[in-house]
């Protein structure tokens, strides 16, 4: 079953791409809450746009991802965190991409970079997942006092999970809004800033609020965000 997880969450998926990325909303002003009223939507003509700086990479990162060419996709990567090296969703990508080419070693390295950038929920759960590989733990030839230390950070993360009520469906819906917010998704960018203020998560609150000024500098909501965290 663990192995059916980390594939159903690590498999990049370009039909939600795609979908997301034509979404519309409604509503005739700029923002409305979707029918839960847990995030705020931004008006569709917002969600085609990207950052022109991102449009470059956006096209390349669509056409390796639909090659599946997951070896050129993380140098591709590498090159993207020189430029940005505080996104880190970023690194948890390269390490997705490390996991499913079977370089778990390496996979491990830029999970762990990515949460210490503040990535404490699917970040946290691509590395609970892989240190629930028994095979991988296998391969690293653990002493006894080794596997104990694993064995701990996997609990402690699951009920860090568990705590935070996430589920499995839930952090793969949040990875794919990351995933489509790192090729400039307006739509995606907007409702991360909201999740994590909301959240408290004020690294990556502040991450997003600021990538979300490039499509609207002037957006209420947002602002309130950076100037909540500046205080």
């Amino acid at each position: 079953m663990k192995k059916v997880l980390i594939g159903l969450f690590l498999i990049a998926s370009l039909s939600v791409l795609g979908a997301n990325s034509q979404k519309k909303t409604t509503s005739t002003s700029n923002y409305t809450a979707n029918i839960d009223n847990q995030y705020f939507a931004v008006d569709g003509s917002l969600m085609n746009m990207y950052s022109k700086e991102k449009t470059e990479f956006k096209n390349k990162y669509m056409a390796l991802t639909q090659k599946r060419d997951k070896k050129n996709l993380i140098a591709l990567l590498k090159e993207y965190v020189k430029k940005y090296p505080n996104d880190a969703y970023a690194y948890e990508e390269i390490g997705t991409d490390y996991d499913i080419l079977g370089n778990q070693k390496e996979a491990e390295k830029y999970y762990l970079k990515a949460i210490e950038l503040g990535d404490d929920d699917t970040g946290v759960y691509s590395l609970f997942l892989l240190y629930s590989d028994e095979d991988y733990l296998k391969s690293l030839n653990l002493t006894v006092k080794e596997k104990n230390e694993k064995n701990s950070i996997v609990d402690k993360y699951e009920k860090q999970l568990s705590d935070a009520g996430f589920t499995h469906d839930k952090l793969k819906e949040l990875r794919e809004h990351k995933q489509m917010a790192l090729i400039g998704n307006a739509y995606s960018i907007y409702r991360l800033a909201i999740y994590y203020s909301g959240t408290k998560n004020h690294k990556m609150a502040e991450k997003y609020a600021k990538e979300f000024l490039e499509f609207d500098k002037t957006n209420p909501e947002i602002l309130n965000i950076l100037k909540n965290i500046s205080k």
